[in-house]
């Protein structure tokens, strides 16, 4: 949000809509079944809600789990109105980014805020309840009385945080999901293939490690655990190759090039922009 009002034109630089959206028909943008859903599950959620969280705060509030509880409750209603009607609404409508780029930023900067704020009451209250299990006088030494507040004060600060300073999560109706990147569908992002590619090969040699570390310091395992983890290895070392070729387009091109092949080719949904930087990359950042 600090972007957004203080810095406007680094804003308008990052979340230009200098492209026409129908590039990608609205047929494919619509997800009528899809926003139906997400209301609907949003509003049984927040029925299901409300008169729980009027008990809570009514009979249960001087207790500090259930402080958090309140707290959570609150900000999951929130996120419910905030986040999930409208992405539903947007499914049904075939909304992008740029239908509506200021709404969909502003309602995407709440909605990151609420989430870091669900999820780390969420934490809190977890390590309330394990502290409560484990040692009773240092849970009651932490949360008695007021002193929950100072841990629900610290949740709103990081919320506070967030909400101005954070990248907020923008919602698209083309994948009918959440992305950093406001351009997805597009704009190529391809900082982000080339993440998913070293996370895919990175998983794929510590999973093949972490099995022969755990098989050779122990007694022998079945013949067919044996064989499980000698293919396991083979292919953490043969996968990367064809990962290289099916989800590294500047390699598969390179080598259709050189065999000569000719690709066959169809439209394509990302536009073509005739600048010399891919606002896309300027996206793949984590949210703190």
């Amino acid at each position: 949000m600090e972007l957004y009002v203080f810095r406007h034109s680094e804003w308008e630089e990052l979340y230009h809509c200098t492209y026409d959206i129908d590039i990608i028909p609205l047929e494919k943008r619509v997800h009528e079944i899809h926003g139906v859903l997400i209301i609907a599950l949003a509003t049984i959620f927040m029925l299901i809600y409300i008169p729980t969280l009027s008990i809570i705060m009514f009979k249960f509030l001087d207790k500090p789990a259930y402080q958090l509880m309140f707290l959570i409750g609150v900000t999951d209603v929130l996120i419910l109105i905030t986040a999930l009607i409208p992405c539903g609404i947007w499914s049904f409508e075939g909304y992008v980014f740029c239908t509506q780029p200021t709404l969909i930023y502003m309602l995407g900067c709440f909605g990151t805020g609420f989430w870091v704020l669900s999820t780390e009451s969420s934490a809190i209250l977890a390590f309330y309840r394990c502290l409560e299990l484990w040692r009773p006088f240092v849970a009651n030494s932490l949360f008695k009385g007021r002193r929950t507040l100072l841990w629900i004060g610290f949740s709103l600060f990081h919320f506070t945080a967030v909400f101005f300073f954070g990248m907020p999560v923008i919602y698209s109706s083309i994948d009918g999901a959440f992305a950093i990147n406001p351009h997805a569908g597009y704009i190529e992002d391809t900082e982000g293939k080339a993440l998913i590619q070293a996370l895919i090969i990175c998983s794929c040699e510590a999973i093949s490690d972490a099995y022969w570390v755990i098989v050779l310091q122990g007694p022998a395992p079945p013949q067919i655990v044996i064989f499980i983890g000698m293919y396991t290895w083979i292919c953490s070392h043969g996968v990367p190759g064809l990962i290289y070729i099916s989800m590294n387009k500047s390699v598969r091109d390179s080598i259709f090039n050189v065999l000569k092949i000719k690709k066959r080719v169809t439209p394509s949904r990302n536009a073509v922009f005739d600048s010399s930087v891919n606002p896309a990359q300027l996206f793949n950042v984590i949210i703190v």
